[in-house]
């Protein structure tokens, strides 16, 4: 994440209204959008990535959206037995941060029906998933 962070800075340092403003759109749901302004504002300095297009909307909108750190969540998935194993791309996509997404309300239900009536907030399944990965997998349900 060092490199990540660093590329940031460059990025905010130099195109860093463009960057905000897309990365605001996107925490506002219209990824696409988002995504390609970002693309742009990073260009020069490289590629764009999940952790670095997801990191701002996470940290302004922790309850809606999330962080994506994809060999963390790639190893979870796996274990979990979740689509997301199969959707995931490199590529930044909305249709793979819809499915994120997706992951992280049937984590939701799994912790749930796991843990009934213990409060939780996305930003918890964030912090919490090697916690869940540990344990008997949670019952996931279909998603979409």
């Amino acid at each position: 994440m060092l490199q990540e962070s660093t590329r940031l800075r460059e990025v905010l340092a130099e195109h860093g209204g463009a960057f905000l403003r897309a990365a605001a759109i996107f925490a506002d749901g219209n990824c696409n959008t988002g995504i390609a302004v970002m693309r742009n504002a990073i260009a020069p300095h490289g590629t764009l990535t999940w952790p670095i297009s997801t990191y701002l909307p996470f940290l302004w909108s922790p309850d809606k959206r999330m962080f994506l750190k994809p060999t963390a969540t790639r190893d979870f998935v796996e274990r979990i037995g979740h689509r997301f194993a199969i959707e995931y791309d490199s590529e930044i996509t909305a249709d793979v941060y819809w499915s994120l997404l997706d992951l992280a309300d049937d984590t939701a239900v799994g912790i749930d029906a796991a843990q009934p009536g213990r409060p939780h907030r996305r930003a918890e399944l964030h912090l919490g998933r090697r916690g869940v990965s540990r344990r008997e997998p949670p019952v996931m349900g279909s998603g979409r």
